[in-house]
Order: C-alpha cells, then structure tokens, then sequence
C-alpha cells in the first residue's frame, strides 16, 4: 500500500500524478500568448474539446487533430494551428478551456513508478523530526533533527525525471 505522502511526494516533483486515469476532465489553463500550451499529463491519451476566450470573445475549437485547428500529442503539448485566431494561444488566465483524457492504466503503468512509491512508502513510517541532544566527552549540545523521510532520494528523482513535466516545482 502506498503512503498517501509517498503519493504527494511524487505528485509534487512530477507535477501530475502519474498513476491517475483522467477521463474527460475539463480544465482551465493560462493561455501562453505562443503557439504551445502544455496540459498536466505526459500521457494524454485524447482531447475532445477545447475552447478559447480572447479580446473577440468565447470560441469552440472547431477540428482538433493533426493538421487541424489545434493538434495534441501524448506528452501533453496542444499546438495552436489557426491563423484565424493570430497562430498562437491568446495570453490571459483561465481563458483556455480543456477536455481531455490521460493517464496510465495499471497495465500501462511503467514499473519504475510504483518501484519510487514503494522505496518512498517504506522510508515514511521512520519520519521524525525535532530536536536531538549529543555528548562528546563533557560537552552536550543540541541540534535539530532533519526529517528526511519523505524527502525524494537523488535516484528516486533521476527515475522520476522522466515522468516531470518542465517548469514543475
């Protein structure tokens, strides 16, 4: 069983949950004021619908897919094709609408992932935090105590690398 921590831990460096099927979520995002804007999945597996607002008002992006309007890829990139709308995402918050769908199954789910939530889990039940005393002959002194458990070791980061989505943290 996974530590809900662990779970946090990863979903923190990542900056999406890896191990979350999504179907038809709708989400808003920020447009860039560039042709590319990135949704928080690396496994996108559709992209039904999507709509903009921009200074003309609210329009329903009318072909999503290669060569169209607005195309997708798995690793989460949406590409802006129009050039009715400027060739690019018109920059503002929230203006961009998404319904899209993603994730990993468990039978796609790549093993090193429940691999760090496993070494993650197995490191919590020893978080501890504080202060801590030490004597060294006739001196005693008192230091806190770093609660390390948790924390994401440097291998557990160079396997989750992979699964980061850029600019995450």
């Amino acid at each position: 069983m996974t530590d809900p921590l662990a779970q946090a831990a990863m979903v923190a460096w990542c900056g999406w949950d890896p191990t979350e099927v999504v179907t038809d979520r709708t989400i808003k995002l920020d447009g860039t004021g560039n042709d590319l804007l990135l949704l928080p999945s690396l496994h996108v597996t559709g992209v039904s619908a999507i709509s903009v607002t921009d200074r003309w008002g609210t329009v329903t992006v009318p072909t999503i897919g290669p060569g169209m309007d607005c195309d997708w890829s798995e690793n989460g990139c949406l590409v802006w094709n129009s050039w009715a709308r400027g060739n690019v995402w018109p920059y503002g918050q929230r203006n961009v609408g998404v319904t899209y769908s993603g994730g990993y199954t468990v039978d796609t789910l790549p093993a090193e992932i429940p691999s760090v939530l496993a070494s993650i889990t197995k490191r919590m039940p020893t978080a501890s935090s504080g202060k801590q005393s030490k004597t060294m002959g006739s001196t005693s002194f008192t230091y806190s105590k770093t609660a390390t458990a948790g924390e994401l070791l440097v291998v557990e980061q160079l396997v989750l690398n992979r699964y980061r989505i850029l600019g995450a943290r």
